[in-house]
């Protein structure tokens, strides 16, 4: 089969995506098909899109889709009473400040967006099973799947620096949340060289600071959070990049393969640091994934399931 994996509908150059479709490039590539990156959507062959629609999208997809085009959607957010991510319909506490999390229309609009999309989908594949009852619900129609992380040979990019080297003691490369900037400002107060990434840094930077780096960090968005990460946990995972998670109330099948803090975030990552070993320690990890998670073996699956 012909893909086309499509980013030019995300606001920030595709970079929020790149990941996610490198991922699948190389995988239906392995598998023996031909997957394209385009800007555009492409009439005429199954457009993979990484669900984030505006109303002039819909519009253009739509079009699209009278001429031939047939699409498979990759989600993301989380369904909550008729949305996108209204954490704090019912709670009584104070919000978070800085959370994207809080312009309530923008994710109104853009759920409501994506219903009318889905509902043409070949099939909606969604990073975490805890999501997919909650969008089959949505969507009215059973083409829903989970779409595990799984290990890309291709994807092994990272040259590490010797570990006398790296110069970094502690990466994020998330947003930035007045919780999680507490944590980086506890880790900065005991001595050690903290950096975090811009939104927009591009992906060669990206690599080159895991390089240089001895342990990379994933914290929750704010307190009591309770999602994983793991398409974080991928990236870093796939790139022997040693990774702290704290604990969530959820967790991914993909979480035994990284660090999760049991105890104090902070102390746990100064015990990890004190450890060293950083890139031997991650490339057991990722050794361990390579044989046991197979991303040909999700996606061959996922294919099968789709009427085309």
């Amino acid at each position: 089969m012909h893909f086309k994996l499509i980013y030019g509908h995300h606001w920030n150059f595709g970079l929020a995506v790149e990941d996610t479709l490198v991922m699948l490039k190389y995988t239906l590539e392995n598998l023996g098909h031909r997957a394209d990156i385009e800007r555009d959507f492409c009439p005429g062959y199954i457009n993979i899109v990484q669900e984030c629609f505006s109303d002039e999208n819909v519009k253009e997809i739509e079009a699209c889709l009278s001429k031939g085009m047939q699409i498979i959607i990759i989600a993301t957010e989380i369904i909550t009473d008729g949305t996108f991510n209204n954490f704090w319909k019912d709670s009584n506490g104070p919000k978070p400040e800085n959370s994207p999390y809080l312009d309530l229309k923008y994710w109104s609009d853009r759920y409501k967006n994506f219903l009318k999309i889905g509902k043409h989908a070949l099939g909606i594949w969604h990073f975490f099973d805890g999501a997919i009852d909650s969008y089959k619900e949505a969507m009215g129609h059973g083409r829903v799947w989970y779409l595990p992380h799984g290990y890309v040979p291709q994807l092994e990019c990272v040259n590490h620096l010797p570990e006398k080297e790296k110069d970094i003691d502690f990466l994020f490369t998330g947003v930035i949340s007045n919780y999680r900037q507490d944590i980086l400002d506890r880790l900065r107060a005991e001595g050690f060289n903290v950096y975090n990434t811009h939104r927009l840094t591009p992906p060669f930077h990206r690599l080159d600071l895991l390089r240089r780096s001895k342990i990379c960090l994933h914290m929750m968005h704010y307190p009591n959070w309770p999602y994983p990460s793991p398409t974080r946990y991928y990236y870093h995972m796939m790139n022997s990049s040693l990774l702290i998670s704290e604990k969530t109330e959820l967790e991914c099948d993909i979480q035994k393969y990284i660090f999760t803090a049991e105890d104090d975030f902070v102390s746990e990552c100064l015990r990890l640091h004190k450890q060293g070993n950083y890139t031997e320690n991650a490339k057991l990890k990722l050794e361990q994934f390579s044989q046991e998670m197979k991303m040909t073996d999700f996606i061959s699956k996922l294919l099968g399931e789709l009427v085309i």
